[in-house]
């Protein structure tokens, strides 16, 4: 109870050493315990201690208890330890909703989307009712012109099994048409939305951009701020500024970018591509002045192709200035550690158009997972 009462007050440093504590003073030892200290080990990203929780949960007989090996699961997850987890996962005598969720995820945010689509049918197949969190993280697999298919298909599922569509899961479908090219399709799911959060916004916002009609995503991100209260944030004003490249609107670019109270690497990058596409070199050569004098991190040529900012209407001059501005930092550092910051490591390694626009299962998947994880550890 203590351990889960200072991971409730973001402490779980103090949480492992409770646990510790409890092993060495030969206390008993549930599952509960257990999942609680392996929990506050993936907060840590501390492999070395979860290993230690691992070896505990195996000496007290608990290692195939599902709520502790789910926990594991996700505190290797957390880790970065891809094998272990598949490692857990395979171990398990029963497999119930949340394990396959949590690989499902895994497997998709390391593209690897075939195995994730498979993992979903194998769920299914094995007979796991899938659940919003699970059907939201299979989406992006289907994300894919290829796997289009698989997305028709899979809504044809939610229907036909009564699955509650709620706003991650809508938002994970408005994600997979508009990376699917199916920019039609997303906008009628969008418009039937009783109720829009800011990732609904920032995804269908971007997916207009990303389909050439950059003039109505701003139109979108005005609505968006007649109709909402909700706090802009830079994810937000990136997607916005991508729209305003796209369809050249240098003025409403210029506005959008001030209103950033700290622009990122991301932003910088983007005012520099709106600026030269509109063929106002000589202001993107000032404006790069300016930050270079700000000391702000590098960002190289072929890292500004990897992040599919469009540079041909460049001309040398605000190149060369532009690839000398950045030099402390990797950008795909950088805005993988400022994704992971804001929207969830499930974004980490997606480039900036694609990230935009797969700004679903962040957060919220997470917390939809922590809430699961309670709940069962409760009953």
């Amino acid at each position: 109870m203590l351990a889960r009462l200072y991971i409730a007050e973001g402490k779980p440093g103090k949480a492992v050493h409770v646990f510790e504590r409890m092993v060495e003073s030969g206390a008993q030892i549930d599952s509960v315990a257990v999942a609680t200290a392996a929990g506050a080990c993936g907060m840590l990203r501390s492999l070395i201690d979860g290993t230690k929780v691992h070896r505990v949960a195996k000496e007290r007989g608990l290692g195939y208890d599902v709520l502790v090996s789910n926990t594991l699961l996700k505190m290797y997850m957390d880790c970065g330890c891809v094998d272990e987890a598949w490692a857990v996962f395979n171990q398990m005598p029963e497999k119930d909703v949340i394990s396959c969720t949590e690989m499902i995820r895994a497997n998709v945010k390391r593209g690897c989307f075939n195995e994730g689509l498979k993992l979903f049918r194998q769920m299914v197949g094995d007979g796991v009712k899938p659940d919003p969190l699970s059907v939201s993280s299979v989406l992006p697999a289907c994300a894919r012109m290829s796997a289009g298919k698989h997305g028709k298909v899979t809504r044809g599922f939610l229907l036909r099994h009564g699955i509650r569509m709620n706003l991650t899961v809508l938002n994970a479908l408005v994600d997979m048409y508009v990376k699917s090219g199916f920019i039609k399709s997303a906008a009628k799911v969008f418009a039937r939305l009783k109720y829009r959060d800011l990732v609904s916004w920032t995804v269908m916002i971007t997916g207009y951009s990303l389909h050439g009609q950059g003039k109505i995503g701003v139109d979108l991100f005005c609505q968006m701020e007649k109709e909402t209260s909700t706090q802009i944030d830079e994810i937000t004003y990136a997607a916005v500024l991508h729209a305003c490249v796209a369809a050249r609107m240098v003025e409403e670019g210029k506005f959008y970018f001030n209103c950033i109270k700290t622009p990122t690497v991301a932003h910088c990058a983007l005012f520099v591509t709106l600026l030269s596409r509109s063929e106002l070199f000589y202001e993107a050569k000032n404006f790069i002045a300016d930050k270079k004098t700000a000391a702000d991190p590098v960002m190289p040529e072929q890292e500004l192709k990897d992040y599919e900012i469009n540079l041909k209407d460049c001309r040398p001059m605000v190149l060369n200035a532009l690839f000398m501005l950045f030099s402390s930092k990797s950008p795909r550092q950088y805005l993988h550690q400022y994704l992971k910051t804001h929207r969830g490591p499930a974004m980490a390694s997606l480039s900036i158009t694609a990230a935009l626009s797969s700004s679903v299962s962040g957060l919220a998947a997470a917390n939809d997972f922590n809430d699961r994880r309670q709940t069962t550890s409760r009953s």
